[in-house]
């Protein structure tokens, strides 16, 4: 399939049909208290939230041991630029991965509550699943 059409294909699936449940932690969550809940978990980076599930940043996951805080490794710079809004579509969210040069983004409602994710994985399914 040529990728005029391809991308077509995204325009027509909104990001909520590839969303996956986001694994995420409060920002007032303690550091060892993350470390626990993440241990045994294969994640690269973690969403940040407050109470009402509003985004706040992200922690890369190779910061995480070193740190002494929470506040050392919440990343909030950035993060408006990478969410992806609920009705947004596929090609919307691609696109958004390509120029932000991430390979996830987060969901987010009119709020900035965080809903869910989707990754360039998940778009490649979807792709595979209709192609």
């Amino acid at each position: 399939m040529g990728s005029d059409r391809a991308l077509k294909r995204l325009s027509r699936f909104d990001v909520m049909s590839g969303m996956k449940k986001p694994f995420y932690v409060f920002c007032d969550d303690g550091i060892e208290e993350v470390r626990k809940r993440v241990k045994d978990k294969k994640l690269r980076y973690l969403w940040v939230v407050e109470k009402d599930l509003r985004l706040i940043g992200w922690i890369d996951m190779k910061n995480i041991d070193s740190a002494g805080s929470m506040e050392e490794v919440i990343t909030k710079s950035g993060i408006k630029n990478i969410c992806i809004r609920e009705y947004a579509s596929l090609r919307e969210a691609l696109s958004r991965m390509l120029s932000e040069g991430v390979k996830v983004v987060p969901i987010v409602n009119s709020n900035g509550s965080l809903v869910g994710e989707v990754s360039l994985s998940d778009i490649e399914a979807i792709t595979e699943e209709v192609g």
